[in-house]
């Protein structure tokens, strides 16, 4: 009986981790086709342009901006590859490495997450805006904070070992399915750690602790353990999460919208911040304050409801 029970759990999230794999994989699969043809024809260089002027009150020089650029249409790594590659006349500071390595973490690989975020079931437009203004108003605000206290001027450190670098489309086919397979069986092992969670009390445990933080993000206890895996594990997986409980009818839309939204702002803080403590940023500004932060502003979005609007239709089971 035992063994029957465990067969039919095992089967149950077999097909729940193909369900949601596959919604994810039919957005991921032609977004990361049209990135590769953008950045083949030149669009990190068009947007490099166009963000250049923005630099300036981040405190940055006018040739970050195709760093950022890279990093919206990529992902962190391509941004780091693109700073390591830059011929700067003067190594940038801390406080500098700091406020891009913050903007970088707000807005990263938009294409991909933006088309996660609105598959969900949320509109595409608030989710860009608010890592978009938020990258920026994250990054003056840090700057003015570094500017006018004259913190973290020394020179910035720069730890990274470059990847190696695609050769060609099948060397970039080969990654693109590594990388999704990875996805498939991250995605497996945290709906299995979901069910664990729930099954033993963790979940809500974890929701009478966390209830301060949830108390002021609006997000009630129950999407709890979404926000809290996506925060940790990245936007992808915790948008798996939510495609898995918004199928069983487990989460209201206010929920997923206000999580979608922490998200937005701060996922990944394990992985994303060890990044970009790689270029030399203070971790203070890019954790400490990034967190912060971002819990105040879904604090404000979540009682503006007339500023949150009703996501789109949810996904069907």
């Amino acid at each position: 009986m035992k063994k029957l029970l465990k067969e039919n759990i095992l089967k149950e999230i077999l097909v729940e981790t193909w369900q949601v794999a596959r919604e994810l994989l039919k957005i991921l699969i032609p977004v990361l086709v049209i990135v590769k043809v953008l950045k083949e024809f030149g669009g990190i260089e068009i947007l490099g342009q166009l963000l250049s002027p923005l630099m300036s009150p981040m405190g940055l020089p006018g040739e970050i901006g195709i760093v950022w650029a890279a990093g919206i249409l990529t992902n962190i790594y391509g941004a780091i590859a693109s700073l390591v590659s830059l011929q700067l006349t003067e190594p940038l500071t801390v406080a500098q490495s700091t406020v891009l390595g913050l903007m970088i973490l707000l807005a990263h690989g938009l294409p991909v997450e933006i088309a996660i975020c609105r598959q969900v079931g949320g509109v595409w437009k608030t989710f860009l805006a608010l890592r978009l203004i938020g990258a920026l108003v994250f990054g003056l605000t840090l700057n003015l904070i570094f500017s006018a206290f004259g913190l973290f001027q020394e020179p910035a450190t720069i730890v990274w070992a470059p990847q190696k670098e695609e050769s060609g489309i099948l060397d970039w086919l080969l990654n693109q399915a590594s990388t999704l397979g990875f996805t498939v069986f991250v995605l497996f092992c945290l709906l299995v750690l979901m069910r664990v969670i729930k099954a033993i009390g963790l979940l809500d445990f974890l929701a009478k602790v966390l209830e301060p933080v949830l108390r002021l993000t609006g997000i009630s206890a129950k999407a709890s353990g979404v926000a809290i895996i996506g925060l940790l594990a990245g936007i992808t997986f915790g948008s798996g999460l939510l495609i898995a409980e918004a199928k069983k009818n487990e989460l209201s839309q206010r929920d997923i919208f206000l999580t979608l939204c922490l998200l937005s702002l701060c996922h990944g803080v394990i992985e994303d911040t060890g990044l970009v403590l790689l270029i030399g940023a203070n971790i203070w500004g890019v954790l400490v304050f990034r967190v912060i932060l971002s819990l105040l502003v879904i604090g404000v979005i979540a009682r503006l409801s007339g500023l949150a609007p009703a996501p789109e239709k949810a996904l069907s089971s």
